[in-house]
């Protein structure tokens, strides 16, 4: 246990745990690595991310992956992005369900960030660039950070949604590769 962990509950500690491990598996990763210069990575993670932060932070637990995404957006990202949510739920579908054939679409063109949610061919297709979708991302992320810790109702009903890992739960590792033992792990459950 850290000393910012001293007097936390383990609803805060679930939390915490939770978003350091998006920070530490997305938002670092697309900073400070060659996979941030991929837009097919920074899309497919954000789209990823977006999946889980509506999971835990919709109102029905049970509501529909459309539902929660469609709820972040709304909720998390700016208005510009509201009229677009069906077209960003269609390519969300492309690309976790078959990124490397979607990615043949994507270009990593100069100034392409100025054509961000613009159709381009003619109407045909919205253009996301992957650079200013994960920053809107990261900026949203951080309004949903705010948001749970000024809300102790919001904070318990995210922390409801996630259960720490234990002993029993690791067992996919085997023995030649256990994780370390002072790592604390959590998902959604």
């Amino acid at each position: 246990m850290n000393d910012m962990e001293i007097g936390m509950t383990d609803d805060n500690k679930k939390v915490n745990a939770y978003m350091k491990m998006l920070n530490q598996d997305v938002v670092e990763p697309l900073l400070t690595t060659q996979q941030g210069e991929s837009n097919t990575s920074k899309i497919l993670l954000v789209f990823a991310s977006i999946d889980g932060l509506g999971k835990l932070i919709h109102p029905d637990e049970s509501a529909k992956v459309r539902e929660r995404f469609s709820y972040y957006i709304s909720n998390y990202f700016p208005m510009v992005y509201h009229s677009h949510i069906d077209e960003l739920y269609k390519m969300r579908c492309l690309y976790t369900n078959n990124a490397l054939s979607f990615s043949s679409f994507v270009s990593w063109q100069k100034d392409a960030e100025l054509h961000h949610l613009q159709y381009q061919s003619g109407a045909k297709y919205l253009h996301i660039e992957g650079t200013a979708f994960f920053q809107d991302f990261f900026e949203s992320m951080m309004t949903l950070m705010g948001d749970i810790g000024d809300s102790q109702s919001m904070m318990s009903s995210v922390a409801n949604r996630l259960r720490w890992l234990d002993e029993d739960d690791l067992s996919f590792w085997g023995t030649e590769n256990t994780p370390l033992s002072n790592v604390q792990y959590v998902r959604i459950s």
